[in-house]
């Protein structure tokens, strides 16, 4: 590189001239296209199937059976004391759904058919995910 000052040769990688001291002009080329990395696309780490309409129904179906022999020892009592007991059947409905989803990933009636809720990692959802 020419110093535009004395004219002295100096290397390429010089900023200063050895001769006159002077700063020299360094251009900088922008980098190539090959250079730049491109934003990594995020792929789940499992391939998940999803499962039909009548799958999920016969899962629910099942659920919903075990539910009602569960609500009907349980808060059998209480019908003939208090009316309203729908109350405790939607608390014990949902506890169901979130214990089973949230420790095993399956309800019973998800066992029996073959149903699985995973994350997008493949594991069970957890007790956070699955109360949401």
């Amino acid at each position: 590189m020419k110093c535009k000052i004395c004219g002295q040769d100096n290397p390429t990688e010089a900023r200063f001239c050895g001769n006159c001291g002077a700063t020299l002009v360094v251009t900088i080329k922008p980098p190539s296209r090959a250079a730049v990395p491109s934003p990594s696309v995020v792929t789940p780490a499992v391939t998940v199937e999803y499962m039909g309409f009548w799958i999920r129904f016969a899962a629910a179906i099942i659920d919903g059976v075990i539910l009602l022999l569960i609500s009907y020892i349980l808060i059998l009592p209480l019908r003939f004391i208090y009316w309203p007991v729908i109350i405790p059947d939607i608390f014990l409905f949902w506890l169901y759904y979130w214990l089973f989803t949230g420790l095993k990933g399956q309800t019973p009636g998800k066992m029996a058919v073959g149903i699985k809720v995973v994350n997008y990692q493949g594991d069970r959802p957890g007790l956070g995910n699955a109360a949401l």
